[in-house]
């Protein structure tokens, strides 16, 4: 390959960052990006189909062919478990289960008294949900309802509260997580044996590291600063006292999943369940469980559909975004900036591992894509920060 054309894919992907900067749409620009990076690949001579690609010769379609092979592997395959792994999310938010799943495990928090001790609780609870809520914002903002009072009455202060519930799930594991389906998909593993023997070992030490720094950090902040001025905590309550009123036993669906990918796997049972099979039962499953309880065949059929109206939107969040982001590394893989990348780290002596850590810092801060629409998470936070500062500053 002519050495010109790996410089020149370097110029498209700087400017595919700036675009991204500058809160140009994502897709888009990834698209694009992909459609000129592959087709500086194809100029340069590289080889940019598949062996059994079926070539028309005209490269304008040929590229788009490309994005739809690409495409149609991704929905077969980790594509297909974000969707119904959010789809299944969303049911269990729309008949209440998930909100009945924090308020009942958010209970013994409240027998804890010390106020950082309980900080340290909450964040490993709320990661420990992250088995069963795969949404971070959703999560967050289901805590700021059930423990968010409750870290403010033992006497943190609300940033120290808040700060803690906009970090839950900071770490995505197995088998809810679609970029840990995609993982251990990548491995050629199970998900839960991707859970057990890799993810828990590194996940486990790194949340109590975590939470143990979260009580060192709000306890400096709090001395320094002080707790500040409490908002009104009534509405939250009465949020609480709504959540409350769906039945008890509605906690456990949301589990149904996991519980199924625990019993039938080859470490227990000898069979293997996939994990979208394990989502349609446990939906299936909630919804007769839903009607029996209801006794409203109308409502349960129309809860029901919200189980599809979650997979399209998770279809234009975050799997439309895989297609792209695909086709884009695959043009980075063919204009051979990835193997410039790797030549560069391991000319200067960083060896392999040198050179992968370079790899996963570029990827992991390209990543990082602030274009995306703010989280309702982060929105309500910041304005709760905003009214404790106007209030503390006010005479």
């Amino acid at each position: 390959m002519n050495s010109i054309f790996p410089w020149l894919g370097i110029a498209v992907l700087i400017l595919c960052g700036w675009a991204i900067v500058k809160k140009y749409q994502v897709n888009m620009v990834l698209l694009l990006g992909g459609l000129i990076l592959n087709l500086l690949a194809f100029w340069a001579g590289a080889e940019i189909f598949p062996k059994k690609f079926s070539a028309t010769g005209i490269v304008g379609f040929d590229l788009v062919e490309l994005l739809r092979t690409i495409s149609v592997s991704q929905v077969s395959g980790v594509g297909f478990l974000i969707l119904i792994s959010g789809g299944f999310a969303a049911y269990m938010q729309a008949i209440g289960a998930s909100d009945r799943f924090v308020t009942v495990c958010a209970k013994p928090l409240s027998l804890i008294k010390n106020p950082y001790l309980i900080l340290a609780a909450v964040f490993i609870v709320g990661h420990c949900l992250g088995l069963v809520i795969t949404s971070a914002a959703g999560l967050a903002m289901l805590m700021v309802v059930t423990v968010y009072p409750l870290i403010i009455r033992v006497g943190c202060s609300p940033l120290a509260a808040a700060a803690v519930v906009a970090s839950v799930l900071a770490i995505g594991y197995a088998p809810a997580s679609g970029t840990a389906n995609f993982a251990s998909e990548l491995v050629h593993l199970d998900p839960i044996e991707y859970l057990v023997r890799y993810q828990l070992p590194m996940a486990v030490p790194t949340i109590l590291a975590m939470a143990a720094a979260h009580v060192v950090t709000q306890y400096w902040f709090d001395k320094r600063e002080g707790r500040g001025v409490v908002a009104d905590l009534s509405e939250l309550e009465q949020k609480r006292e709504k959540l409350e009123q769906t039945p008890a036993f509605y906690a456990c669906l949301p589990l149904l999943p996991i519980a199924l990918l625990l019993v039938f796997n080859k470490f227990v049972w000898g069979v293997s369940m996939n994990v979208a099979t394990a989502m349609f039962i446990a939906w299936i499953a909630s919804f007769f469980i839903d009607l029996i309880t209801r006794r409203n065949i109308k409502e349960s059929f129309d809860l029901s559909f919200a189980m599809f109206k979650g997979m399209g939107s998770i279809l234009t969040s975050t799997v439309g975004l895989i297609f792209v982001a695909a086709f884009f590394a695959k043009g980075l893989q063919n204009i051979g900036i990835v193997a410039l990348l790797m030549h560069g780290a391991d000319s200067i002596g960083l060896g392999y591992t040198g050179s992968s850590v370079v790899l996963s810092s570029a990827l992991l801060r390209s990543s990082r894509v602030p274009a995306l629409p703010p989280s309702p998470v982060w929105d309500s936070l910041f304005r709760l920060r905003h009214k404790v500062l106007a209030k503390t500053a006010s005479p």
